[in-house]
């Protein structure tokens, strides 16, 4: 196989800052992220009903919420399904959280025959949700710098440097993504973006092994010929690595029930994305590093 990657490198960077851009822009018309409780506080109640929740039936529970006025997202639970996570964002309103979890409980009484009780019920602090938040921020900035001093010191620095702008355009692509898909931004989220930058920087390193393998051996080749044989060499493991990740991804999203499922989608859109990444944009930017041959 001998495909011509480093030639399509231009067409790849102009795509790549096209989707950026136009994700930036459905960001700022969105007014920024939709957070979930995680990060804005409020209130956790956990139903317990007699038999699986149908998509209708919950449906009809997130249409009950917003004639109380009240914002949130609502979530199945347990193998069975047979649970419901109802969180709830913080009100405008000035009604205690007693008096939204009794409010709540009565609705869920009143229209579910199958409804057995609340089974938990917690609230949490905005406060406290800030800090999460901020801790999540710097879980992500330290897992990149660490990186990078990692790929300094096994590699040369213009490798560290190739592969940080592989994982910030894996990153952000795939925030922007999950803003134009409107999935809400939480804990598990941000678990599935570290997932995804440690996968990014395995990928991205499997190619610059071979590239640095193969600067010893072709030394009368160009680099840009030595990349475009690196990359042809491990396309096989690439592609069948990413089929298969795809596919493990893709049985959470579809058999892990509602709560792991935001996580699968946003691995799933950074599988691809990071693969794309590390053949498209990692390996191109060694060409443009000021070098001596």
């Amino acid at each position: 196989m001998n495909i011509d990657f480093i030639g399509r490198q231009r067409g790849a960077i102009i795509f790549s800052l096209a989707l950026i851009l136009a994700g930036l822009v459905i960001l700022v018309l969105k007014g920024g992220p939709t957070y979930g409780v995680d990060f804005t506080g409020g209130i956790l109640i956990q139903a317990t009903f007699k038999k699986k929740i149908s998509p209708d039936e919950l449906s009809r529970m997130r249409g009950f919420l917003r004639e109380m006025g009240l914002s949130g997202n609502i979530q199945c639970l347990g193998a069975g399904e047979d649970e419901v996570l109802i969180k709830i964002r913080p009100s405008e309103a000035d009604v205690s959280s007693e008096k939204i979890r009794e409010g709540v409980e009565s609705v869920l009484k009143k229209e579910f025959s199958q409804f057995q009780g609340v089974y938990q019920s917690d609230e949490i602090d905005p406060v406290i949700s800030k800090e999460i938040r901020r801790g999540a921020l710097l879980a992500i900035l330290f897992a990149n710098l660490g990186i990078l001093i990692y790929l300094a010191l096994r590699f040369e620095i213009k490798f560290a440097v190739a592969a940080l702008i592989a994982l910030i355009h894996d990153v952000l692509l795939t925030i922007l993504a999950l803003v134009f898909f409107k999935v809400e931004f939480s804990i598990t989220i941000i678990a599935a973006l570290l997932t995804l930058a440690g996968y990014s920087v395995n990928d991205t390193i499997v190619v610059f092994d071979r590239i640095r393998e193969n600067i010893k051996l072709f030394r009368k080749e160009s680099l840009s010929g030595i990349i475009n044989i690196s990359i042809n060499q491990i396309l096989g493991r690439t592609i069948v690595t990413s089929v298969t990740t795809l596919l493990a991804v893709l049985s959470l999203y579809l058999f892990g029930g509602e709560v792991i499922r935001p996580f699968a989608f946003a691995l799933f859109l950074g599988v691809i994305v990071g693969t794309y990444s590390s053949i498209f944009i990692a390996s191109p930017v060694l060409i443009y590093w000021p070098r001596r041959r």
